[in-house]
């Protein structure tokens, strides 16, 4: 075999160069991510309500269903499900050897049977949960301008919305601060007591007049046939005014309502450093290339920058997830590139011949670049797990090279030839670096078959790495390294140099390993001791390492995610978040404090400046300690680091597991209590969280749980419900309207924009409890009858009876 490489060294090198080439090729066109995109065995289904229920509704009326038909499907292990006020999610744990896609499939189809038994009140989706899904927000903008905020808002629907949206990659935007504009209807309470006309009527007549297509039926024309559709759309305000509400007269909606284009009710706020600002949140496509949507996302806000530059507006990236990724790959990258550096430093050192240095360092990019063709045959990314792979292997990759030089060279000193040096030289440690190689390969084989889906992920990511790396470096000692020192020897006439002919006992290497060996043959049970003795402490110290605080992660933000009480509104939650932004305003690192101010939640992301550490010479611990010490006083909401299990919707709440397993993330535990009876738990949970307190190595400790919110209950009288014809459904659609409006479903069209058309009552009305009494509500044979009078009758009360 040797013989035949020596003597075709043309075709083994133009094979590696293909190779090497062919790898370049696969890298350049692998996808580059910061994680592996990798399917956990899980799905989980949101049920969401267009109102806040009490939880014991929806667990009859939506969760329990689900949960029956979720049981009829096999290959699951366990249910979970957690129900709060307004949404609850169920997830479902499949086993080992469930095929996910096809688990989707069949769960998305019993959701899909389920819909008609649900109430309308409740909305249900299938989700997938991966890798990808745990953060894929890709960017956060913040849009600032003159004129108003207002303005500025609608620049931003008008104009950079659109754009964004056409972007490949992006799946979603979210736009919080500013005012939408809105088509408002809001209707006269006396003139439709006079004509009885109610709420729910209106949104039903609005939704008959504007559906978008309706398929009607086929026109035939010579030689094909045509879809015949009927589309109907709100391009005017006086198509919605000219809705017929009774026949007889006629009554149209002009005559009981005011139709004007107008504004939205606020239900976010956003500021950055105190002034309110529009922020833009940018959301990736799962199936997307963070790195690629980054790519095209930011030529997009130049050119939106360029344009918006006369409008006095200006897009800012606040956040960009993309470039932490590319930060974090170009330094593993760099690494690599310095461990081969000083690989060949040592080779140097040891070997001083700068052709046998050419020789093995070959081996390394060759190796490298070929190990590519892998990871395109099997659709691994370059990610942080792979790269960490490559990292490992790059100590590895010159041990065969060097172990088939050497030997080649000791047979050139004892006075072979050069080609019987190269070919016995090779054939006498083939055997041995394979099997070294072998055995290396074989440790990670078991992690690539492991049940658990995280060991399996890791060992698959790095694991395919370092295997295809090593089968690559022993392919180059075994035919490429033999080829290279048969053509360089010839062209030096078959010579070696001297040093390598014999080896000097007057070397200082050789004198020390000479002591070294000496000592450990003449106290061989001294020797053995002291090496069992640096094992174990090895393992002590690995395990106090492992058991030891995680590292916080180092980064220039931090978020702190606030909890309002329940109730809370969007003005009393702006006040207190305008509190939380004053005490934090005298830090001296920070460069900017954004806010997203939502009605029972809240969240601040401070940006610290690029040189933050050379400011007060402090790191990024110390900074959060000082927030905390500045916060530990604020009574107005709760206040963390960790976004909490019941405001993370499931978005976030798994993916912590996972940093902790890298040894990143925030230092934190949790107790979890579980039992029947919830004040018990309740209060139980705050005494552990006070004796938690105490303890010298916990700097803040919370529980959390669901609060008690104020609500009035209506006790219907279903019987008497059933004579006048009032359903529950009319009810409600009369209630939503009580404390603000109600969103119709349709689109009202003017041009590129598109508004919301809602319903609201008058301005003027007291909403008290005795004019919940008096609402009209829908009836058998379009009659209207008084909530209060005889459908049903209205309970206030400060708490409800159970919030599960």
């Amino acid at each position: 075999m040797t013989g035949f490489v020596i003597r075709r060294k043309t075709l083994i090198s133009m094979l590696f160069i293909g190779l090497t080439m062919l790898g370049y090729i696969s890298y350049r066109n692998l996808p580059v991510e910061l994680f592996p995109n990798t399917e956990f065995p899980y799905l989980f289904v949101r049920v969401s309500s267009f109102r806040e229920v009490d939880p014991r509704y929806m667990e009859s009326q939506a969760v329990i269903p689900i949960e029956g038909a979720i049981g009829t499907l096999e290959g699951i292990n366990k249910i979970e499900t957690y129900i709060n006020p307004g949404s609850a999610r169920i997830y479902i744990e499949y086993g080992d050897r469930a095929r996910l896609k096809y688990a989707f499939l069949k769960l998305q189809g019993k959701i899909n049977e389920l819909r008609s038994t649900i109430p309308d009140d409740f909305d249900m989706q299938v989700i997938k949960f991966d890798l990808e899904s745990i953060s894929n927000m890709l960017m956060m903008l913040e849009v600032r301008g003159g004129g108003g905020l207002d303005r500025v808002r609608n620049i931003v629907d008008t104009k950079v919305r659109s754009a964004l949206e056409s972007i490949d990659g992006i799946s979603n935007i979210e736009i919080f601060g500013g005012r939408e504009k809105s088509v408002e209807i809001v209707l006269n309470d006396e003139t439709c007591k006079a004509y009885g006309v109610t709420v729910s009527e209106v949104q039903r007549l609005i939704g008959q007049n504007g559906r978008n297509v309706v398929f009607v039926g086929q026109a035939y024309g010579e030689d094909r046939s045509y879809f015949v559709n009927v589309i109907a759309e709100y391009t005017d305000v006086r198509d919605l005014e000219n809705i017929v509400l009774r026949r007889d007269g006629p009554v149209y909606l002009k005559d009981v309502a005011d139709v004007s284009v107008g504004i939205k009710e606020r239900e976010s706020i956003s500021r950055v450093n105190g002034k309110e600002a529009v922020t833009i949140q940018l959301f990736r496509d799962a199936q997307a290339n963070m790195i690629d949507v980054a790519h095209e996302v930011r030529p997009v806000i130049e050119r939106l920058n360029g344009a918006l530059s006369s409008h006095d507006v200006e897009i800012a990236v606040q956040v960009d997830t993309a470039a932490l990724m590319e930060d974090n790959i170009n330094l593993i990258i760099d690494l690599a590139r310095v461990g081969i550096l000083l690989a060949v430093v040592v080779l140097w050192f040891f070997l001083r011949n700068i052709k046998l240095v050419v020789i093995i360092a070959v081996a390394v990019p060759v190796s490298v670049f070929a190990s590519f063709n892998f990871f395109y045959a099997f659709d691994i990314p370059i990610n942080i797990l792979t790269l960490i792979g490559m990292a490992l292997a790059v100590g590895m990759l010159l041990d065969n090279s060097v172990v088939v030089l050497e030997n080649i060279y000791r047979k050139l000193s004892q006075g072979m030839v050069c080609g019987r040096a190269v070919t016995e030289g090779t054939a006498e440690v083939w055997r041995a670096i394979a099997a070294s190689t072998l055995t290396t390969v074989i440790v990670f084989l078991p992690f690539i078959f492991s049940s658990e889906y995280l060991i399996k992920m890791i060992g698959r990511n790095i694991g395919v790495s370092i295997i295809s790396t090593l089968f690559i470096s022993l392919a180059v000692a075994l035919l490429l390294i033999p080829a290279a020192v048969h053509f360089f020897l010839q062209r030096g006439g078959g010579d070696i140099p001297g040093q390598f002919r014999t080896v000097s006992r007057n070397d200082r290497l050789f004198q020390v390993y000479t002591l070294l060996l000496k000592s450990g043959l003449r106290f061989p049970m001294r020797t053995i001791i002291g090496t069992i003795a640096l094992f174990f402490a090895s393992v002590a110290i690995c395990l106090l390492l492992s058991t030891g605080a995680l590292r916080e992660e180092e980064s220039d933000e931090l978020n702190l995610y606030v909890t309002m009480p329940a109730g809370t509104t969007l003005e009393a939650a702006d006040a207190a978040i305008a509190d939380l932004e004053a005490r934090l305003e005298e830090i001296e690192e920070k460069q900017d404090v954004i806010s997203s101010i939502n009605k029972e939640d809240a969240k601040l992301t401070v940006k610290l400046r690029e040189d933050f550490r050379k400011i007060r010479n402090r790191d990024i611990g110390q900074v959060k300690s000082d927030i905390q010490e500045r916060i530990k006083d604020y009574s107005a909401a709760e206040v963390s680091f960790e976004q909490t299990r019941q405001r993370s919707r499931g978005r976030r709440g798994r993916g912590k597991g996972l940093e902790r397993m890298f040894g990143i993330g925030a230092r934190t535990e949790s107790v979890i209590l579980k039992g029947s009876d919830f004040e018990k738990m309740r209060n139980f949970a705050e005494e552990i969280r006070l004796h938690l307190y105490d303890l010298p190595s916990v700097t803040s400790s919370r529980f959390s749980v669901a609060e008690d919110r104020p609500e009035i209950h209506l006790l219907s009288d279903t019987a008497l419900m059933e004579r006048l014809g009032v359903s529950l459904a009319g009810i409600g659609a009369e209630l939503r309207t009580f404390s603000g409006g109600i969103t119709s479903g349709l689109k009202y069209k003017q041009g590129a924009e598109e508004y919301d058309i809602v319903i609201r009552r008058g301005a003027d009305e007291s909403k008290t409890v005795e004019d919940l009494q008096r609402l009209l509500i829908p009836g058998a044979g379009g009659a209207a009858t008084s909530c209060g009078s005889s459908a049903a009758s209205c309970i206030h009360s400060d708490f409800p009876a159970s919030t599960g």
